[in-house]
């Protein structure tokens, strides 16, 4: 972190999260964290940097956390986790991020969102939901989802 912070240069993850501990540190440092799924993207980034050829520049803001306290049947194959929102607030339609110790499980979409079996658009902080993801099941007790609004921004040098 010392390192990234006097050179100005931003920390790379690769299909990991930062626990808090660690986003607060890099927050107080002014130290940006960069999230890659695969090596690929990283040296794509890279490349188009180089040649000039800057894309455009997505950038998330996470706007919830939750954990994964039970999870329960939700039709024929999917499954509904029941989460306590320990962070922010979850929507009904955001992007969210499945980790298990730290380390992401899977990249998804809150489906559905229930209070009480009442669909609600948003639930905040503090609050017990259940929610269903689009198009995994890889979930368990104890994992946490993270959600995020994605922004898309025009890169300039």
């Amino acid at each position: 972190m010392t390192l990234a912070k006097a050179s100005g240069a931003p920390i790379i993850g690769f299909n990991v999260r930062p626990n808090a501990k660690a986003r607060e540190i890099a927050e107080r440092n002014g130290v940006a964290l960069k999230y890659y799924d695969v090596i690929y993207d990283l040296l794509d980034d890279i490349r188009a940097g180089m040649a000039g050829e800057l894309g455009p520049e997505y950038f998330e803001t996470v706007v919830g956390r939750a954990e994964i306290k039970e999870i329960f049947p939700a039709g024929k194959k999917d499954k509904a986790a029941g989460l306590l929102v320990t962070d922010g607030y979850i929507k009904k339609g955001i992007h969210a991020r499945v980790t298990r110790d730290d380390v992401i499980v899977s990249k998804t979409v809150i489906a559905s969102l229930r209070r009480f079996k009442d669909d609600v658009a948003e639930v905040r902080a503090g609050l017990e939901c259940g929610v269903v993801l689009e198009g995994t099941n890889d979930i368990k007790p104890g994992d946490m989802l993270e959600v995020f609004d994605v922004e898309e921004r025009v890169r300039t040098l």
